[in-house]
């Protein structure tokens, strides 16, 4: 076999006359050998920019081996065009099955010309794959750098409106990339516009014309935000609990850490007695949270004073129904109510 001929078929691709028996048992050789000495050739015919978008159309088993090659091992005048292989990232990185660290520090290389032609204005034109900011994320090298730092900008530049839109669609592009800045501590400071549609969301949680899904995603926005910017929102969803719409038992599982933590609940605590914990004390969900948070609600439960006889008569009930149940049990009685009550 002339190794020149399976060089230029490979660079060519599907479109190249099979002459020299340049078959499919040739085109599935992956041994080192083959594999290097292709390597050493190849990119007289074509650089490896060209190869790598080329690859996913025309995959042969010599071709893969070959740019992986390439990209583990980068020779001396290798050729890239940065940005086309970034707009495929994901496709590429996937179809060739190269570990992402990899990939991206190979394609450091070429990090002055992505600084050069990926700019915040153009970001979402030319890096439509999360995939890509998820893999940067967890690479430090100047490209990846200059990818989070970009991705980052062009966040914090997107007007309310744009996030209206992109959280309440969790597949949207806006909301992956959030998601894996914040998971990785990358987007610092967390833009504005962002803190207040996650208030507005929290809102419309409370009123059920919204659901966050129980995806890790939603809770990265929680923890990342500091919790002193969604303080005033917590105060507004226990007043509306209180005066203008019944609470379910989704809702308080949904928002109970916002109102433990952060709506002054013990600023009220009648209300709160009878309109957010007597509602939802038949839920076997929200009896344990309320149970498993006791240093919070039993001083607001006492502090409730005959305010808090629903919500004790319903105690009551379930005592007769779990007696061996400990926990229950004290916190029973750290509310006035004993074993003996529920007989």
């Amino acid at each position: 076999m002339q190794f020149d001929l399976l060089v230029m078929r490979l660079a060519i691709g599907a479109d190249f006359p099979n002459i020299g028996r340049v078959d499919e048992v040739i085109l599935s050789k992956t041994d080192t050998d083959t594999v290097l000495r292709v390597a050493e050739r190849i990119e007289y015919y074509k650089s490896l920019g060209p190869l790598l978008i080329n690859y996913p159309d025309w995959p042969q088993p010599i071709l893969k081996a070959v740019i992986t090659e390439l990209i583990l091992h980068l020779r001396d005048g290798a050729r890239l065009s940065i940005v086309p292989v970034l707009e495929r990232y994901t496709r590429l990185q996937s179809s060739l099955e190269i570990e992402p660290e990899a990939f991206i520090n190979c394609l450091n290389g070429w990090e002055g010309y992505a600084q050069e032609e990926i700019t915040v204005e153009n970001f979402s034109n030319h890096i439509t794959d999360h995939e890509l900011i998820e893999h940067a994320a967890q690479v430090e090298c100047g490209l990846s750098h200059h990818l989070i730092e970009t991705a980052s900008e062009w966040l914090t530049s997107l007007s309310i409106k744009e996030w209206q839109s992109a959280l309440r669609n969790d597949s949207s592009f806006i909301y992956k990339v959030t998601c894996h800045l914040l998971a990785a501590d990358k987007l610092k400071p967390i833009p504005d516009n962002v803190i207040t549609v996650y208030r507005e969301l929290l809102i419309e949680v409370a009123m059920g014309g919204f659901e966050m899904s129980e995806s890790a995603s939603w809770s990265i926005f929680y923890e990342k935000i500091h919790k002193g910017k969604l303080k005033a929102a917590a105060k507004n969803i226990r007043d509306l609990f209180i005066s203008e719409i019944s609470i379910t038992p989704d809702r308080f599982l949904s928002l109970s850490d916002l109102l433990i933590n952060h709506a002054s609940l013990d600023q009220r605590n009648g209300e709160v007695a009878r309109r957010i914990l007597e509602p939802v004390v038949g839920n076997e969900d929200c009896m344990a949270c309320i149970v498993n948070n006791s240093q919070i609600f039993i001083p607001i439960i006492n502090g409730a004073e005959d305010d808090a006889e629903g919500f004790k008569d319903a105690v009551r009930q379930k005592l007769e129904m779990s007696q061996d149940d400990d926990k229950l049990i004290r916190f029973a009685k750290e509310i006035g109510i004993s074993a003996d009550d529920s007989e």
